[in-house]
């Protein structure tokens, strides 16, 4: 059996020999795994949920079907990746009804609940906002979650009279009441944060390209965003603003303010991007022009 191999493993039809080798720990891990994808019946999994050996339960973890057992190797296993594997087996089979409060920790990216050991938690997190229908807790993901690609999905889930009134509550940071302001088509919220000096200055100039406001774009490209850092031995050249202006030379629709911004680009993989990409031949000959004095 020391010498079996994956492809040995995935002729065998016998189901006691499969799980034999699954709990075997003198095999190669990819051998016990792929005994694991042809043991039928996925239920004896549970039964291997406390094992001594960690890689049975992290195995087993990703195809319990009881949802309590799940939830105590989530809060309780000494294993980090056991609970990683657990929670993603709760966030997408578990009972969303019964345990929508728990999803809410998931969604809300609560260490108890959402670890991972590889990557990041936002994206278990996104998963069990999906499984998720009360509005409250919607409400509470838009006003406590720090992933955007969270919070803008529980904003597509509530009315825009919840919105409006999250949005008036005073409770959100600025990144999200730009973002549910400009969602709610509210442009009294948007002049009153760009006008009353609420906001840095990036987010400002964002705000300008939602109102369409000219003259704030024009004065404030005058100078570019900075200062600009030259290569050195660990970072390469940074420009600042290279982003905000990119953006501006594609989505508005102010010719003024696009060459503006268009003459503050650096970096020449974005001026490049302009060439090959923007509709307008003038845009594109500026941009040319622009590559070649860098």
């Amino acid at each position: 059996m020391e010498n079996l191999t994956v492809e040995d493993v995935d002729n065998i039809k016998s189901q006691i020999q499969l799980l034999e080798i699954f709990k075997n720990q003198d095999l190669d891990t990819r051998v016990r795994s792929k005994a694991i994808e042809n043991i039928e019946d996925k239920s004896i999994f549970n039964d291997y949920a406390y094992d001594d050996d960690s890689f049975l339960r992290e195995c087993a973890a990703q195809y319990i079907d009881d949802d309590e057992m799940l939830l105590d190797l989530i809060l309780n296993d000494s294993n980090v990746f056991v609970r990683y594997y657990a929670g993603w087996n709760f966030v997408r089979n578990c009972d969303n009804e019964k345990y929508e409060d728990i999803l809410l920790e998931f969604a809300l990216e609560n260490p108890e609940y959402n670890v991972a050991p590889i990557g990041t938690t936002d994206k278990k997190a996104k998963f069990a906002s999906h499984r998720i229908n009360d509005t409250s807790k919607f409400l509470r993901i838009i006003e406590k979650s720090k992933s955007k690609r969270v919070y803008s999905y529980a904003v597509g889930r509530v009315s825009k009279d919840d919105l409006s009134g999250l949005l008036y509550s005073g409770k959100l940071d600025t990144e999200k009441t730009i973002f549910i302001a400009k969602e709610l088509n509210d442009y009294e919220k948007l002049r009153e944060l760009l006008y009353g000096g609420k906001v840095d200055f990036k987010n400002s100039m964002k705000i300008a390209m939602e109102l369409e406001d000219d003259e704030f774009l024009k004065k404030n490209l005058d100078v570019p965003i900075g200062p600009h850092i030259r290569e050195g031995k660990v970072f390469p050249d940074i420009f600042p603003g290279d982003g905000l202006y990119t953006e501006i030379v594609f989505s508005y629709p102010n010719e003024e303010v696009v060459i503006k911004a268009l003459n503050l680009i650096g970096y020449k993989h974005s001026l490049k991007y302009i060439i090959d990409n923007h509709k307008n031949p003038k845009i594109c000959k500026l941009a040319e022009e622009r590559l070649k004095q860098l």
